[in-house]
C-alpha cells in the first residue's frame, strides 16, 4: 500500500488528517520545487507554491469529508467509486 494510501485510510478526524498531509506533503513538495528550480527559486515563489499546495492540500481534505459522509449514508451510496 502506498504511504498517502495508509495517511488516509488511518485518519478519520478531519483535524488529525489536514496536520499530517501538511506534515507528510507540504515540505517535500516546496523541497521539490526548490530543487527543480535552483537559483531560479526565491521566497516570493515559495509563498506562492505553498499557497498551491495548500489549496491542493484543502480540495483534498474537502473530498475526503464528502467522501465519507457520502459513504456513511446509506441512501446516496451507489457503491461507485
Amino acid at each position: 500500500m502506498f504511504p498517502s494510501a495508509v495517511l488516509i485510510t488511518s485518519c478519520r478526524d478531519n483535524n488529525s488528517f489536514r496536520s499530517l498531509l501538511h506534515k507528510a506533503i507540504e515540505e517535500p513538495f516546496v523541497a521539490a520545487v526548490k530543487e527543480t528550480l535552483g537559483e531560479r527559486f526565491s521566497s516570493s515563489m515559495e509563498k506562492i507554491y505553498r499557497r498551491t499546495i495548500n489549496f491542493i492540500l484543502q480540495v483534498l481534505i474537502l473530498g475526503f469529508k464528502y467522501d465519507i459522509d457520502e459513504s456513511s449514508n446509506p441512501t446516496t451510496n451507489t457503491g461507485y467509486v
